[in-house]
């Protein structure tokens, strides 16, 4: 048993064996019993058990063979023998000194006149090469790039671990199908053919070597940006696409926001020249406006109408000051100051600024309500919502806008604000068309708007954050389509009176 057949030459054998290769002759009976006739005399060096110390488990596997792999070792022996075609074998084996290795061969079956099977074959160690197989896997499925390998006949053959992570698919799922299954917008079939039925040949036509973005597509249907470049491989006379990818969606994000940002950058520029020149001609509009007060002889009501132009020539030059302050970085002031009178005096310039079917129902406390803050900027705030409110309930309805003093506690602090201080609530309530979830979470952000085009720029509510995140406050909206917007301002109640 653990000789060489003699039709082998001696030099043969010791050359195979020097290449750590078993050769062996297998048998199984008519009735499907397995054996082994022989074993080459390396089988102790490679096995750790010598010839007469493999024995057969009662399915014909070799004691010798990984527990997790007998059924599919002995499976892929008896469809060779059915088929009398060479079965190719990779398995582990355990061996003596309890160390796993793996093997792979083949045999090649020929069948008795009396229905046996014989097969001539050998098993070569490749252990070090799986290790080195399973290393270099381990390495590039820590790679956060996608990698795949396509063969010119067989699809989509290799992939690491960010296939799954990137794309959905494993790629197992993956493997053997036309890369157009996550390229689909660089595919040249037609659009009437399956894709199942592309020739895959056409992959080496239809995907441009070279570096380009496109767009591909996830296992659950989404689309995002995707950077790749693709490589050509020719091996033994074997055409292949190497293809490295990755998702740049954070890329484009961040080129946007940086688009944006020096698109604000220059509007910030037109802005303090515009606010200069108001500045300029709001000057001669209040001091006439005050002599026409002082020396005009005026009814009453005539005289609250010049009263209210001088108040909101006061308001516009104070927002002048705030624009200017803002482009040239200069922080303003901020002091303590009654938020009650500020509330009371939005309250009737916007009664005189909305339209009159939009209702204002505003109510604030008679006691002082002292936060820290600028009374140019809270006012802006204000009318800003206001004129917000006012759209979106297409000018007609109930806006309701009340100040109140919130305890210490869970409201501030889901604000982010310090929960142990009390704090002023500003509420701007609308009955208009309110909002989608997806529109609430983007509100902020810079230049967006749901307006049509040239009735918004977007700036307004990422200006409101900002003027009320500089004061020390916090902003929040709650809304649902169809059922109305609510704002609510909050800012800490300050510790001194105003002056």
């Amino acid at each position: 048993m653990p000789f060489p057949p003699s039709q082998l030459p001696r030099q043969l054998v010791d050359i195979l064996a020097d290449l750590s290769t078993v050769l062996f002759s297998r048998h199984m009976d008519a009735d499907g019993t397995i054996t082994y006739g022989w074993f080459s005399a390396n089988v102790e060096a490679v096995f750790g058990y010598g010839a007469p110390d493999l024995t057969l488990t009662p399915k014909g596997a070799l004691n010798a063979v990984h527990w997790a792999d007998r059924d599919a070792h002995v499976e892929a022996v008896r469809a060779s023998a059915a088929a009398l075609e060479r079965s190719v074998e990779r398995f582990r084996i355990v061996t003596a000194a309890g160390e796993t290795r793996w093997l792979r061969g083949s045999a090649q079956p020929s069948r008795n006149p009396d229905g046996s099977v014989e097969w001539e074959g050998a098993w070569s160690d490749i252990t070090e090469w799986m290790r080195a197989e399973a290393h270099f896997q381990t390495v590039m499925d820590h790679a956060e790039d996608v990698i795949l390998t396509i063969d010119a006949h067989a699809g989509i053959a290799w992939g690491n671990g960010a296939v799954e992570r990137v794309l959905g698919w494993s790629i197992d799922e993956l493997r053997g199908r036309c890369l157009a299954t996550l390229l689909p917008g660089l595919c040249g079939m037609p659009e009437h053919i399956d894709p199942a039925r592309c020739d895959l040949a056409d992959t080496m036509r239809c995907f441009l070597r070279g570096t380009q973005e496109v767009s591909a597509i996830r296992k659950d249907g989404s689309t995002f940006p995707f950077e790749m470049t693709v490589s050509e491989v020719r091996a033994d006379g074997r055409l292949s696409l190497i293809v490295i990818g990755r998702d740049i969606t954070r890329r484009r994000q961040l080129e946007r926001a940086l688009t944006e940002g020096q698109k604000l950058e220059a509007l910030g520029r037109l802005a303090g020249g515009v606010a200069h020149e108001l500045n300029n001609m709001l000057g001669p509009i209040l001091m006439n406006a005050e002599m026409l007060g002082r020396t005009a002889h005026l009814d009453e009501r005539n005289q609250g109408r010049v009263a209210r132009v001088i108040e909101a020539a006061k308001h516009s030059r104070d927002i002048v000051r705030n624009v200017l302050a803002y482009c040239r970085n200069q922080p303003q002031p901020l002091a303590p100051l009654d938020l009650a009178q500020i509330f009371r005096a939005f309250a009737d310039l916007a009664a005189s600024a909305l339209p009159p079917s939009v209702k204002l129902e505003a109510h604030a406390p008679i006691q002082p309500v002292t936060v820290v803050g600028d009374p140019a900027q809270i006012t802006q705030v204000l009318l800003n919502l206001a004129n917000n409110a006012s759209d979106a309930m297409g000018g007609i309805g109930i806006l309701a806008v009340d100040l109140a003093v919130v305890p210490a506690g869970e409201p501030a602090a889901q604000a982010g604000l310090d929960p142990a201080r009390a704090h002023a609530e500003i509420r701007v309530a609308d009955t208009g068309c309110g909002m989608s979830p997806a529109t609430m979470a983007r509100i902020f952000d810079p230049f967006f708007t749901t307006k049509p085009i040239g009735q918004g720029t977007g700036l307004g509510l990422s200006v409101v954050q900002g003027l009320v995140k500089a004061m020390g406050g916090a902003i929040s909206v709650d809304s649902q389509p169809s059922r109305g917007t609510v704002f609510r301002i909050i800012f800490p109640l300050a510790d001194e009176a105003p002056p």
